[in-house]
């Protein structure tokens, strides 16, 4: 549960999360705006969100100048992080997704590893790693004809470790672009579809169900399934788990 909203002069201080960073939340022109303090200490959010106050009271210019200067001096202090180093960080992060099975745990690292090998070079810093590589992979994923939900939940784990770095680069999360993944419509072109028999085939198998001459297991029933599915169009399924409850040969009706 996250803490408690700190209410300053204009503003609040707060955090999404019990062990996440602080956010500062304010309004500028009836808009409500919040921006990461980049820091887990209290006293530092606070400290960091009170120099962010007179550029909320600015005239609008200044705000955009004063949030570039900003941004350029906490940038400057973010750390390097080469990929090849990604996964300790992630894995001990407070922030970091903990998914109730140990499967699902893994999978997030075997998905970081896979990118990580796509990009090709595990010396890059995670800072550099932009939109344009994330949606060559994407791309890359595609064509590896993997399940629809497959390929979206490799982008949704990427896009959650990225967040947690977010302290280690500037900018957008690169996945977190809703292009990147896909839509289930895609699937339909790998769909195996039913396609009915002929009335040659039909007639063949008749021929087989009809002649004493072949053997078939359970022939007389296997006889009763086929002639109900072939002329009332059930399921085979639903034919075997079919019960005379369902039947009225007075009638001549079958549910």
């Amino acid at each position: 549960m996250a803490e408690k909203t700190i209410k300053l002069d204009i503003g609040t201080v707060y955090k999404k999360t019990a062990d996440g960073s602080y956010y500062f939340r304010y309004q500028i022109n009836g808009q409500r705006k919040a921006v990461s303090l980049k820091t887990r200490n209290q006293k530092q959010a606070i400290a960091k969100a009170r120099e962010l106050l007179p550029i909320v009271q600015a005239s609008t210019t200044e705000i955009v100048s004063a949030h570039v200067q900003r941004a350029r001096s906490w940038g400057s202090q973010k750390r390097p992080l080469p990929l090849k180093d990604i996964w300790e960080v992630y894995s001990r992060h407070p922030e970091r997704a903990t998914p109730a099975t140990v499967s699902e745990q893994n999978s997030y690292e075997s998905t970081l590893r896979e990118f990580v090998d796509f990009v090709g070079n595990n010396q890059i810093d995670v800072k550099d790693i932009n939109r344009d590589i994330a949606d060559n992979f994407a791309v890359h994923m595609r064509t590896r004809k993997i399940a629809v939900d497959t390929h979206n939940r490799k982008i949704r784990r990427l896009k959650k470790i990225f967040s947690v770095l977010s302290e280690y680069r500037d900018g957008d999360n690169p996945f977190d672009a809703k292009s990147l993944r896909r839509k289930e419509r895609e699937e339909q072109e790998h769909i195996v579809r039913r396609t009915a028999f002929t009335r040659e085939q039909e007639e063949k198998i008749l021929e087989v169900l009809d002649d004493d001459r072949f053997k078939v297991m359970n022939k007389p029933e296997i006889r009763v399934i086929f002639y109900l599915g072939m002329y009332t169009g059930q399921r085979l399924k639903d034919v075997v788990w079919l019960n005379w409850g369902n039947v009225s040969l007075e009638r001549q009706r079958i549910w």
